[in-house]
C-alpha cells in the first residue's frame, strides 16, 4: 500500500514539471519548472510588455497601474475597453495588473485565480491578495523610494485614487496622472469604435421626457445645502437615462459613450457627434441655446471643456 502510493505522488509530481496528467496536457501554467510549461491557452504577452515598457521610460514612471475597467467605471466594458486583458492575457471581468521595468503582476479574486493560470504566461505573477494594500506593499517592494508609478486618471474613482495616495505617503513614492492611457498606444489592433447612430425610446415607454428630468435635477440642485453650480453624469446608465436615449457600445448594454454636464442655464452632451443624427439634433434641441437646449460637444473634449467650464 506504501508502495503504490508512493508511486502515486511520484508520478503526479512528474506530471506536473512535465505538464501533462497521464498523457494529457495540463491547463495551468508551470513556472518553476524547468523549462517552465505554458498550456496552449497561455497568451505570450513579451511583445506589449516591451512596448509599454518603453513609453514609461520617457515619462520618468517606475510603474504603471491598469485596472480592469473603462472610462465610466463600467462593471461591463466594450472590448476596446479591455485593456488588462490586452496587456495580460487573462479575461476575467474583475482585476488589475501593474508592470515595473523588470516585473508584472495581476491580482484578481478567488473567482479567477484558476483562469489566470491558465491564460497568463510566465511574465506575470499572480497576487491573490486584491486589497489596495496589498498592491500598495507590492510597488513599495518594487519601485525605488522617489519612484513615481503612472494611471491613467479617466479609469480611476476619486476614492481609488485617495486610496492609492494614503497607502503609499509613507513610502516615498507618487503617483503621476497621465491622461493619455499606455496602453492605447501600443494596442495595434485595438478594437474600433462602433459605427452605430444612437436611438431614441419609442414615446409609448417614456415615462418622463428629458426636459422634465433636466428641471428636476436643476431643482434638487437648487435645493442642495452645497449649493452645486453644475453637475457631472460619467456613468453610462446616467447619461442614457436622462435623455431616453440608447446604444450598443458595450455588448448586452443599451449604452454609448458619454458624457454630461448639466449646470442651471446649459446642458453639455459629450458624445461621438457623428453618431447623432439630425432627428436626435431636433429632439435635443440643438439649435438653440436656453436652459433647455442641448450643446453637443465632442466626447474627447471632456476633459478640455470641463477644465475650461
Amino acid at each position: 500500500m506504501k508502495v503504490s502510493c508512493c508511486v502515486w505522488l511520484l508520478a503526479l509530481n512528474v506530471a506536473t514539471l512535465t505538464g501533462t496528467i497521464f498523457g494529457a496536457a495540463a491547463t495551468e501554467r508551470n513556472c518553476s519548472g524547468i523549462p517552465p510549461y505554458l498550456p496552449s491557452t497561455a497568451v505570450n504577452t513579451s511583445l506589449q510588455l516591451l512596448e509599454l515598457r518603453q513609453r514609461m521610460i520617457p515619462l520618468n514612471i517606475s510603474a504603471y497601474i491598469i485596472p480592469g475597467t473603462d472610462a465610466h467605471l463600467s462593471e461591463y466594458i466594450a472590448p476596446r475597453d479591455a485593456r488588462m486583458a490586452f496587456m495580460t492575457g487573462f479575461t476575467g471581468s474583475a482585476g488589475t495588473a501593474v508592470v515595473t521595468q523588470t516585473n508584472a503582476a495581476l491580482w484578481t479574486d478567488s473567482r479567477y485565480w484558476v483562469q489566470a493560470e491558465r491564460q497568463m504566461d510566465c511574465n506575470w505573477e499572480l497576487e491573490m491578495d486584491v486589497s489596495i494594500s496589498s498592491l500598495a506593499e507590492w510597488l513599495i517592494s518594487e519601485v525605488p523610494p522617489g519612484g513615481n508609478i503612472g494611471f491613467d486618471p479617466f479609469l480611476f474613482s476619486l476614492e481609488t485614487q485617495e486610496r492609492y495616495a494614503v497607502s503609499l505617503e509613507s513610502s516615498n513614492l507618487s503617483l503621476k496622472s497621465i491622461p493619455v492611457n499606455l496602453v492605447d498606444q501600443v494596442w495595434k489592433n485595438r478594437p474600433p469604435l462602433l459605427p452605430d447612430s444612437l436611438t431614441r425610446l419609442p414615446d409609448r415607454v417614456i415615462q418622463r421626457s428629458w426636459q422634465l428630468k433636466v428641471e428636476h435635477i436643476r431643482s434638487l440642485m437648487r435645493d442642495n445645502p452645497y449649493k452645486p453650480t453644475a453637475l457631472l453624469l460619467s456613468a453610462l446608465d446616467e447619461t442614457a437615462w436622462l435623455f431616453n436615449l440608447r446604444g450598443n457600445d458595450i455588448p448586452y448594454n443599451p449604452f454609448f459613450y458619454s458624457y454630461t454636464l448639466l449646470t442651471m442655464n446649459e446642458i453639455w452632451l459629450f458624445v461621438h457627434t457623428h453618431r447623432v443624427t439630425e432627428e436626435l439634433k431636433l429632439y435635443l434641441n440643438t439649435s438653440c441655446d436656453e436652459t433647455l437646449c442641448v450643446q453637443l460637444r465632442s466626447y474627447d473634449s471632456v476633459l478640455k471643456d470641463l477644465k475650461s467650464y
